[in-house]
Formats: structure tokens, sequence, C-alpha cells
């Protein structure tokens, strides 16, 4: 209860900033390439996880440079994966990689056990595919839970999201 961190946009894009909750100036502790959303800290107080999409590639820079960026809609996305910034020395650190994209994300009580919602990319429309999955808090052991045709709905998209007992 010492600090809070919260997404604020001082600058281009919105980054996690932390202060104290008794007040004073907030810290900008993410300097990353997009867009973060979605913060949790860690149990023990010392990482802060978010979601963010993948930084554009150099190809995509350059096309853009030279006003080549035209895509059909559901063709030019990246995926949003799961990050974390060690709260001491402000490295973050990417937890989820591969051909896939988080909607939601909890982490356990104890801080060592992530539930998710990963679809195989960020549209909407693509939600109902997605399915629910559970990881250690490092993005190491990943196992999936749900196997079906049946859309489980994260908190983004109107649901509750998946949740981890207590115990």
């Amino acid at each position: 209860g010492q600090r809070i961190a919260f997404v604020g946009r001082r600058g281009d894009l919105p980054q996690v900033h932390i202060m104290r909750s008794a007040g004073g100036e907030a810290e900008k502790v993410t300097h990353h390439a997009t867009s973060v959303s979605r913060l949790s800290w860690s149990a023990d107080g010392t990482f802060v996880y978010f979601l963010a999409f993948e930084p554009k590639t150099a190809e995509q820079e350059v096309r853009e440079k030279v006003d080549d960026d035209v895509y059909p809609f559901d063709e030019n996305y990246t995926h949003r994966h799961l990050w974390r910034i060690s709260i001491a020395d402000k490295v973050e650190e990417r937890i989820t990689k591969g051909d896939f994209s988080l909607l939601d994300y909890q982490l356990s009580r104890d801080g060592r056990r992530i539930v998710f919602h990963r679809a195989p990319t960020p549209l909407g429309g693509d939600a109902h595919k997605g399915e629910v999955w559970v990881m250690d808090a490092t993005g190491e052991n990943a196992v999936q839970i749900t196997k079906n045709s049946w859309p489980e709905a994260p908190s983004c998209c109107g649901g509750r999201g998946a949740q981890l007992s207590p115990d």
C-alpha cells in the first residue's frame, strides 16, 4: 500500500508510472515502444506486469516512412503479450512470446502463477477462438487448460475473465 502504479500519458505513448500513495510526483518507469495497459503488481511488490503490443518491425517502420503502409484491416496487427518491469532497476522483461495474443491475465495471490486468456490474434472477432492457459510468473511451464469450441469471455470482452483459486 505504499505505492500506486497507473498508466499515464506524459509524452507520446501511455506508459507505467509509479508514485507514493502519500502523494508526490509520479515517476515514469517504462519506456516501452508501444502503449501499455492492464497493470498488476506482483505479490511482493518487486514487479509490475502489463500487456503491450509487439513493437513495429524494421520493415514496418520503413514502409510507414515511404507511405507504403496500406493493409487490409484483419492482416495488419501485432500481437499483444505480457511484460513485467522490475521496480528496483527499471528493467523490462517479456514474459510471453509466440504467434498469439493475450487478451487478459491475472496473477495468483502468491505471485507464482498466471492465468491468461490466449487468442490467435488480438482482433475482437477472434476472442471467441481463445483458450485459458496457466503458467509460472516467469512465463515458463505454460499449460493449456481449456480446448473447446466454447468461448471463454476474458474481462476485456465483457466477461470476468479466468481466475485462479486462492489456494
